[in-house]
């Protein structure tokens, strides 16, 4: 009971109070955090979420759900409520400001258990205010590698309510650039949109997204397929420009417009989307020579394919990815890094990869052969 190991503890009724100010946190136990740090703490809805805590405390402090602590060698270390402890603070400082008395009891319930019952506890109590998708991937990471009661996917699975196979997913996303991972908790981007833009694009993803957002409104598989097809068309229009300038205009009077389709075909076939200005030609530098391409630098095969042989390949592909994405079979290994996966092609599918890696290799066979008489 807390009020015998802490002597900072009542009983109320049937329940415990305690003092907030003897609560402590355990770094890194709270994965509400995840992928933001105590930034996350500042977004509007979790402040709008505080502020309603706060008034709730300063109107009747025993009226607002229990936090959940755990002694810890005599130490009340918080399990649950780290939005209510925070929401406590600003309620004590507008009490002071208002020359009435702190809050120095509130409702408590103890938690007992494991460190990876714990992390569940956690993971499946966070209802007031939904856990952020790189939260959860945190806690269920830690549960499956939790050397003392490992869970399993399928486990977590059936307590969630989702599919195995989305839990794996989820728990790549630990793997993102750290500016990802705050697009996902702030909701600019989903998950399975990031993982693939990461995946095909690496560190450019997030200019990417960042570009798809700022001109579209959103970040989708359509909305990027056209900021990077715009990419590949400003590097055709000046074959000068380094592969990594794609935020600089073309010199000369070229032109780049990002393309806008007069329908995005997404999931939902109701994206409105809004033409981007027209960016004016910056002028070519005086006396500049021609950017040369380093020595023994392979050029990306991005900046030599036309739009018409990256369309292919995309529409060739992505479909692709997400059927290995969403369906492969899992066979699993020792480890989750020993994990396979397992995805049967259909016939067309087969023919479709066939001939588009024909086209491919054909285009880059001409390619050459230009480039190898313009060095003759």
């Amino acid at each position: 009971m807390v009020t015998e190991r802490t002597g900072n503890g009542a009983r109320k009724g049937n329940g415990l109070i305690i003092d907030p100010s003897v609560v402590v946190e355990q770094e890194g136990f709270n994965t509400r955090t995840a992928g933001m740090g105590e930034l996350y703490y500042s977004m509007p809805h979790v402040v709008e979420h505080l502020n309603s805590l706060a008034d709730a405390y300063m109107e009747d402090p025993f009226s607002v759900t229990p936090i959940v602590v755990q002694m810890v060698n005599g130490v009340p270390v918080l399990r649950q409520g780290a939005c209510r402890i925070r929401s406590i603070a600003i309620a004590n400082r507008q009490l002071e400001a208002e020359g009435r008395e702190r809050i120095t009891r509130i409702r408590c319930e103890e938690f007992r258990g494991s460190a990876s019952k714990a992390e569940l506890f956690t993971l499946t109590g966070n209802s007031n205010l939904a856990l952020s998708v790189v939260a959860e991937a945190l806690s269920i990471k830690r549960l499956v590698e939790d050397k003392e009661e490992p869970k399993t996917f399928a486990e977590l699975a059936k307590k969630r309510g989702k599919s195995e196979q989305h839990l794996r997913q989820m728990v790549r996303v630990l793997d993102l650039p750290s500016e990802l991972q705050t697009m996902l908790v702030s909701d600019q981007v989903s998950m399975y949109v990031a993982l693939d833009e990461y995946m095909y694009s690496g560190e450019d993803a997030v200019d990417n997204i960042n570009k798809a957002i700022s001109i579209y409104g959103k970040a989708t598989k359509n909305t990027l397929k056209f900021v990077k097809a715009a990419k590949v068309e400003e590097r055709m229009a000046d074959p000068q420009t380094p592969e990594n300038s794609g935020d600089e205009q073309p010199a000369g009077n070229a032109t780049v417009n990002t393309p806008v389709p007069d329908q995005l075909n997404d999931e939902s076939n109701t994206e409105t989307l809004v033409t981007p200005p027209v960016q004016e030609p910056a002028p070519a530098p005086k006396d500049s020579a021609p950017k040369q391409n380093p020595a023994g630098k392979a050029p990306s095969m991005s900046s030599v394919l036309n739009k018409k042989t990256v369309t292919v390949i995309a529409d060739t592909a992505i479909p692709i990815f997400e059927r290995i994405a969403e369906e492969a079979k899992l066979k699993e290994g020792e480890s989750v890094s020993t994990d396979t996966y397992t995805l049967v092609l259909t016939n067309d599918e087969m023919n479709d990869i066939i001939n588009a890696h024909a086209d491919l290799k054909e285009y880059l066979r001409k390619h050459a052969e230009k480039m190898n008489k313009g060095q003759a």
